[in-house]
């Protein structure tokens, strides 16, 4: 396994200059997954992984999984800590990171109830939250539009503690046809809305077919997906003219959903 001890490493170039993506032609399709939780979720994930960077502590701890991974050791390197925190661009760091080609998104067809879909959030720290607690209620589809970042760019993947990696993801060029997809499958369209007639979201019974839709903290979820919608929902604040952060109102209504519709349905 080579030993790095520069930033100046060819080998390296990957993991230091995704922000300025200049490193390959084709830099869009790759990431970098950073930290110990979130490199153990894509070591054990069938997703590939081109390189590995860390620490000989993280390595001797992660090599059996690094080994069924089948990772070549040429392309495991290995650097002292203080050398990933200047890749890294603060001090704390986990020691661990890897390259990997982004996940093709699926079709639409090979995802299953419930759903999450996402209408025009570009904020990758939002995604990677709603992501997170969409896993973590049991949430195994996740639907974004053209207008929505990708939950593989780097900072969604670390923002989402890699529970990404544990998604099937479809991306739709028409958001519209999507849903209409669904409700032909049977699916209920839930869209969660501050608006004044939308029903609260404890008063309205929850399907376990149900897909949730979510829209950015600047316009909502459009009109034209909201018509589509068999019912809107809102989270009742105190103050009528404060909302709540997209992710939090996606975790409170994953949640709502997953009191009222059992792992086992």
């Amino acid at each position: 396994m080579p030993v790095l001890t520069s930033l100046e490493d060819p080998a390296i170039q990957p993991y230091t200059t995704l922000k300025q993506l200049t490193y390959h032609p084709h830099h869009f399709s790759y990431t970098v997954a950073e930290g110990t939780k979130v490199v153990e979720r894509l070591l054990r994930s069938p997703v590939p992984i081109i390189s590995l960077l860390c620490t000989p502590e993280q390595y001797d701890h992660f090599q059996p999984l690094i080994q069924q991974k089948a990772i070549p050791d040429e392309n495991v390197f290995i650097a002292p800590r203080a050398l990933i925190e200047q890749i890294v661009g603060f001090k704390y760091h986990q020691g661990i990171m890897a390259l990997l080609e982004r996940p093709v998104p699926e079709k639409l067809a090979a995802l299953s109830p419930p759903y999450v879909v996402l209408n025009g959030i570009s904020n990758a720290e939002n995604v990677g939250l709603i992501t997170r607690s969409a896993r973590s209620f049991g949430f195994t589809s996740l639907i974004t539009d053209a207008a929505t970042c990708s939950p593989f760019l780097r900072r969604a993947v670390r923002v989402s503690m890699g529970m990404c990696f544990e998604m099937r993801w479809h991306q739709t060029p028409n958001l519209s046809e999507a849903i209409a997809i669904l409700r032909d499958n049977g699916t209920t369209v839930i869209g969660v809305e501050l608006l004044p007639d939308a029903q609260p979201l404890h008063a309205v019974a929850l399907p376990a077919n149900a897909a949730f839709i979510f829209g950015s903290e600047g316009d909502g979820i459009a009109d034209s997906i909201l018509q589509r919608c068999d019912v809107v929902v809102k989270i009742p604040t105190v103050s009528a003219t404060h909302s709540l952060n997209v992710a939090m109102a996606a975790t409170i209504a994953l949640y709502e959903y997953r009191r009222n519709v059992p792992m086992d349905q």
